[in-house]
């Protein structure tokens, strides 16, 4: 019998292979669909069902399209313009790796959250506990920080994040 630490570490390591296997993969499929692989992954392993991830993900990954390729840079003084625009994911995920390499995790949201409120996110940008933890709360999971700042990138361009200019009630000063 595996002890809960032993048992803790094997969901952690499920969870990175699962995250790993998902990172070559864009966040829509079939028309628009999100891609919500790793969020799936996360919940059979937390369910219990850590076993069946990899068939599951077999299967599910057949479905996901290619990530989108990069079509231009965007800059502290051009993000605004590429806000909500689906066509941008790949730009804003190199956008924001920037970021990420000069600043971590908490700060980099703490400077994008009000800036994606005040555009007309509805939803977290940081919505998932795989973000944070591996299974079992024990150590942070290898690859959840890519998977972190991947959502996050996806949630601003894909369309998840459009200004409200037409019906705004304040100005957005972000």
């Amino acid at each position: 019998m595996m002890s809960d630490r032993s048992e803790a570490l094997r969901r952690g390591a499920v969870l990175d292979e699962s995250l790993a296997r998902l990172a070559a993969t864009g966040p829509e499929w079939g028309g628009g669909l999100s891609n919500h692989g790793p969020m799936g992954a996360e919940a059979m392993i937390r369910l219990g069902h850590q076993d069946e991830v990899a068939h599951w993900l077999d299967r599910y990954l057949r479905r996901l399209e290619e990530p989108p390729r990069p079509t231009g840079r965007i800059t502290d003084q051009t993000w605004r313009a590429a806000l909500g625009d689906p066509r941008r994911v790949a730009d804003w995920e190199l956008y924001l790796r920037e970021q990420f390499a000069e600043d971590p995790w908490p700060t980099v949201l703490a400077r994008w959250w009000p800036r994606l409120r005040a555009a007309g996110m509805t939803s977290r940008p940081a919505d998932s506990p795989h973000a944070e933890l591996a299974p079992g709360g024990t150590r942070p999971a290898r690859a959840a920080g890519s998977d972190r700042k991947r959502g996050l990138s996806r949630r601003v361009a894909a369309g998840r994040c459009r200004p409200r200019e037409q019906n705004r009630t304040r100005p957005l000063h972000v």
